[in-house]
């Protein structure tokens, strides 16, 4: 995963309670990796160690898949660039 995966990854192990975010990034074809972003919240990272490791190894993909928190876009003929959503509950 691209940058889109290390940046949730990286966000998650910090989000307060109640907050998601989400983080796609798409060029239409998505050849480099299945997968197009992820959706992270502040229980996606259990053990921190694993996901500064994962982070370390260019793994955020992997770590992420394994917690059900990555997007699968295929191709999509359409070319969406960071996009980054953040949601915090009032």
């Amino acid at each position: 995963m691209l940058a889109d995966g290390s940046t949730a990854l990286a966000a998650a192990g910090r989000l307060p309670d109640g907050a998601a975010f989400a983080c796609v990034d798409t060029d239409g074809v998505n050849v480099a990796s299945e997968y197009a972003g992820a959706v992270v919240d502040s229980e996606t990272v259990a053990d921190p160690a694993a996901a500064r490791a994962a982070l370390r190894e260019n793994d955020s993909g992997g770590f992420l898949a394994g917690r059900n928190a990555s997007i699968r876009a295929g191709a999509t003929g359409t070319n969406v660039n960071d996009l980054r959503v953040l949601v915090v509950e009032a």
